[in-house]
């Protein structure tokens, strides 16, 4: 049985170590339960732990699932579209991603509406007319989005909350032909989700 001991603390310590202990006559028969005991304590430590285990504070609206950390709601999302509870436009110049005075006015009384109501999702949505090629009205409603997004957060909204979107000149308010100049259509829709 002692053979059985030293054996498990040749595996601990190192064949080459243990072997010339024991021939030497100094390794007691106890010596390698200590060993034993401390890895045997580290291993029962570590093998409850999550392998992605973190320990940073999960966001407000947000949950770990499993090793990623998750919006809170993405499971519901599937089963029930958020309902839109509020909703803002802004509009903008021809061929312009700059927030004019009435927008900034706008997005004061957003961020004020966001922090006092918490909605459990922000979209902000740009959107352009069908004055110049496609490609290039996409790009302008994504820097639409874009400066919406980081005005919101200048103003303290947190941008994790804000989802953005991009839909250049598919998703007309008023339908025009290909060419043709509409404010109507030059926007950022920013819409409250409950």
């Amino acid at each position: 049985m002692q053979t059985m001991k030293i054996r498990k603390t040749a595996f601990l310590l190192g064949a080459g170590m243990v072997l010339g202990l024991l021939t030497a006559g100094a390794l007691p028969a106890q010596a390698g339960m200590c060993k034993k005991s401390v890895e045997k304590e580290r291993f029962e430590e570590n093998q409850f732990r999550e392998p992605c285990q973190s320990y940073r504070e999960v966001p407000e609206g947000f949950v770990k699932k499993g090793c990623e950390i998750v919006r809170a709601d993405k499971d519901m999302k599937a089963s029930k579209p958020a309902q839109v509870v509020s909703d803002y436009t802004l509009f903008f110049e021809f061929d312009s991603a700059a927030i004019n005075p009435d927008g900034r006015k706008i997005l004061e009384q957003v961020a004020h509406e966001i922090k006092k109501y918490k909605p459990r999702e922000v979209t902000v949505a740009g959107y352009a007319d069908k004055a110049g090629p496609q490609d290039y009205n996409a790009a302008l409603s994504r820097k639409r989005s874009e400066a919406v997004s980081q005005a919101l957060t200048t103003l303290g909204i947190d941008n994790r909350v804000i989802e953005k979107q991009a839909y250049g000149e598919t998703r007309p308010a008023v339908k025009t032909p290909d060419g043709v100049r509409e404010l109507r259509n030059r926007r950022v829709v920013i819409e409250f989700r409950k």
